[in-house]
């Protein structure tokens, strides 16, 4: 049961594109203005990113793993398969074999990367550079900043112990 009563549907915008509201949008809607640049995040991740949707997907699911957010890894198992991710993959995920030869040359520096802003919040001159050959500068700011609203959803969910309500088709 979550700590904070979700507020009604109709009090959540639907626009963004997303079927019906979900328990996320029915928390972070306490703040009104919070809610709406959320929801335009949201939004935003899926219909505008340079970073490739299986990408995308590969960042969210070793963020949720990480931050041990069943909220994110559940449904977003099954939007990553719908997007080309592998079953292999996702068990490289879990079990931080990063390394993989499940993950061709992008994957793994991606989660090279992901791996070490995780640890530190920094990023060595040398391993930022690595990075920039891999990505583009557009790139590098969407990893940043989807790892950061996901981490966010992880908080959210752990400290208000949201019930896991989101479907993929």
């Amino acid at each position: 049961m979550t700590r904070l009563p979700y507020i009604d549907d109709a009090s959540v915008p639907q626009t963004f594109g997303l079927k019906g509201t979900i328990n996320l949008l029915r928390i972070v809607y306490q703040s009104p203005k919070v809610g709406e640049a959320f929801a335009h995040f949201f939004a935003a991740e899926f219909t505008g990113l340079a970073l490739s949707p299986k990408l995308r997907e590969l960042l969210i699911l070793h963020t949720a793993w990480h931050t041990e957010s069943e909220y994110a890894w559940t449904p977003h198992q099954a939007i990553a398969r719908s997007v080309g991710v592998t079953d292999a993959q996702l068990a490289s995920i879990q079990q931080d074999q990063i390394q993989s030869f499940a993950f061709n040359v992008k994957e793994r520096k991606l989660l090279q990367f992901l791996s070490r802003i995780a640890t530190s919040h920094t990023l060595s001159r040398d391993h930022f550079e690595e990075a920039r050959k891999h990505f583009s500068n557009r790139e590098l700011v969407e990893i940043v900043a989807v790892r950061g609203f996901y981490y966010t959803v992880a908080m959210l969910a752990s400290v208000f112990e949201l019930e896991n309500d989101f479907r993929w088709n």
